[in-house]
């Protein structure tokens, strides 16, 4: 286990460097499909200054990479946002903390957005003047009626166009166009969009088998009925989420973003694939672990389910089948049984999943029955487009067993505690190596915490828990073959999380003769890595070796802001002069003060 060790990190406001003995720690938190939230503790003695700072000012955090080029180079990006508030807090023992409150830039998604949808709604049947009055625009905001809907969703010219006359053409690709369209709400948006080009900082991770599925009708449905939905205080990532979910996509915010093609690659728009193998950057070693703890509810885990279509959907002679899809596949025999005795007492242990060729997750003579019952949602209309009966019976056959699989092991979380280790990204797989054994995982959430002159540490939840490979198990078609392709992963994550990144099952040569081959298991590839780990002479550098990735640079941050370097600060670019000019003063009086302290 390893002790928990210092960093050191800068602050900047609007450009401006806060003096380092002012700030006492800063806290990250990151949640798969949630904007980031971050907070800067700063000495009791900042509470009468912290109200000069302009709201939605700029801030940034960098920490210090010890093995950085050079001076400069060697300060990474942790957080960027903007001010939104802050805390006062007195304790018990008489202690007073004053905390700047931030977001991450993509809160510009999660709220106004929304409210502009929603409230286009209510005027779609109104005069162009009140779209002028109210939205502030000569007239962007248009209405496109889709089909089998009372309500027109407004829509941006950009979506108009995305969508057009071939939706499915464009689906899940249309996710992209409807984060960019920010800049076409209003020229506030358009000016937030061209100082801190939140756009250029998505990454769209194309899933090709996705477009068999999709039909274009439903397509147009959906987004109606999605929109027309939500209330109007919605986040739009919460909407967006749901949409996603139609076709098992998720956003993702990257905390201590890669800098790729010229751009801080920050957000990422991917298929779900908890099973997929994880990248490097995702193994914990014992050496970035401190302490931790796994938790695991059996009575939780169902053995069996049936999943049917909604009301309407497909065929209905009547037959069970036709309507209803079973997992695991020992259920059909269960099926077959019920239906031969019908009218009979059935033979309860005839009806019991048991036996050594069952997954431990379904044997229910050590469980006990534990079904899961629930509907497809409407949204599953869309993989009905351009396929047959038997193609979608199957299709919905293996979804079963995947929502089966994934019920079976979500509810196994384990919580590790570490020495800060910016490597991990949450919201894909990982793995933990440890003294006995590997643990398989989905990492899903991801608390930075830095602290002046002190420890700093992160803290990990891994989800799906497991000390197996399930990436051979059966997965609906949407579990595009290629992400179960070793040099195409490989290229997807590199595209992600920076060049030469790859997953555990990439050989990684100079490092252990152990990892210089190909892996066709990633239980294989777990166990070798644990015994080319324990047998490094040096383990430390051989974690960091084997888990770097991209981080963004200081210079990288600000020459994309478009800033210059002006001393200690930076100028231009997407710092604007009135909000420098508070963030001056209040670094002034802060040091003022440190030097009166001392």
């Amino acid at each position: 286990m390893s002790e928990i060790r210092s960093v050191e990190f800068r602050v900047y406001l609007e450009g401006v460097l806060l003096p380092e003995d002012a700030v006492q720690a800063v806290e990250l938190q990151v949640r798969p499909g949630q904007p980031k939230s971050f907070q800067v503790m700063l000495p009791p003695f900042a509470l009468g200054i912290v109200k000069q700072i302009r709201p939605r000012t700029h801030i940034a955090v960098f920490f210090k990479d010890e093995l950085g080029e050079d001076f400069d180079t060697s300060w990474k990006l942790w957080a960027e946002g903007e001010v939104t508030g802050y805390r006062f807090a007195k304790r018990a023992s008489g202690s007073i903390n004053v905390v700047l409150m931030t977001e991450g830039i993509e809160n510009y998604w999660a709220y106004t957005y929304a409210l502009h949808f929603q409230s286009a709604k209510s005027l779609s049947g109104s005069n162009l003047h009140d779209n002028k009055v109210l939205f502030g625009t000569a007239g962007r905001v248009l209405t496109v009626d889709f089909p089998a809907s009372d309500n027109p969703i407004p829509l941006q010219t950009s979506i108009l166009s995305a969508i057009g006359a071939a939706p499915d053409t464009r689906f899940p690709e249309l996710f992209i166009d409807l984060f960019k369209g920010i800049e076409d709400l209003s020229p506030f948006f358009a000016a937030a969009e061209g100082r801190l080009r939140i756009g250029d900082r998505l990454s769209f991770v194309k899933d090709d088998e996705v477009q068999q599925l999709i039909d274009a009708t439903a397509v147009r449905d959906l987004l109606s009925r999605t929109f027309s939905a939500y209330p109007q205080d919605s986040r739009l990532i919460s909407i967006m989420q749901a949409l996603m979910a139609n076709v098992h996509y998720g956003y993702q915010t990257v905390p201590i973003p890669p800098f790729i093609s010229g751009r801080p690659a920050e957000f990422i728009v991917k298929p779900d694939l908890p099973f997929i193998a994880p990248p490097r950057c995702n193994v914990i070693f014992p050496g970035q672990m401190s302490s931790f703890a796994f938790k695991r509810d059996f009575l939780e885990e169902p053995t069996r389910a049936r999943i049917s279509l909604p009301v309407g959907v497909g065929p209905d002679d009547g037959t069970m089948l036709r309507k209803h899809f079973y997992a695991p596949g020992e259920m059909q025999g269960v099926v077959q049984s019920v239906k031969d005795t019908e009218g009979e007492a059935p033979n309860i242990e005839a009806l019991l999943m048991t036996g050594d060729d069952l997954r431990e997750e379904s044997r229910e003579d050590i469980k006990g029955v534990i079904p899961l019952v629930s509907v497809f949602p409407s949204y599953e209309m869309l993989t009905l487009g351009g396929t047959s009966e038997d193609a979608r019976d199957e299709y919905f056959s293996q979804l079963t067993d995947y929502n089966l699989q994934l019920a079976q092991h979500q509810g196994r979380v384990m919580e590790i505690t570490g020495p800060f280790n910016p490597m991990v990204v949450c919201g894909f797989p990982g793995l933990v190596v440890m003294g006995h054994g590997v643990i398989f995982g989905t990492i899903q959430s991801v608390s930075h915490s830095l602290h002046a002159g002190g420890g700093s540490s992160t803290k990990m939840l891994l989800t799906h828990c497991r000390e197996e490979d399930l990436s051979q198990l059966r997965a609906p078609r949407w579990k595009n073959a290629k992400f179960a392709d070793r040099d195409q992963l490989d290229q997807t994550y590199a595209e992600l999380l920076g060049q030469d990144h790859g997953s555990i099952m990439r050989p990684v040569q100079g490092l252990s003769e152990l990892l210089d081959t190909q892996f066709r298991s990633q239980t294989v590839a777990a166990q070798r890595l644990q015994q080319a780990h324990a047998g490094a002479l040096d383990q430390q550098a051989f974690e960091r070796e084997y888990t770097r990735r991209s981080i963004t640079r200081r210079p990288d941050l600000m020459g994309f802001l478009k800033a210059t370097r002006n001393g200690q600060d930076y100028t231009g670019g997407a710092f604007r002069p009135e909000w420098a000019t508070a963030a001056r003063l209040v670094a002034r009086e802060l040091a003022q003060r440190v030097q009166d302290a001392t």
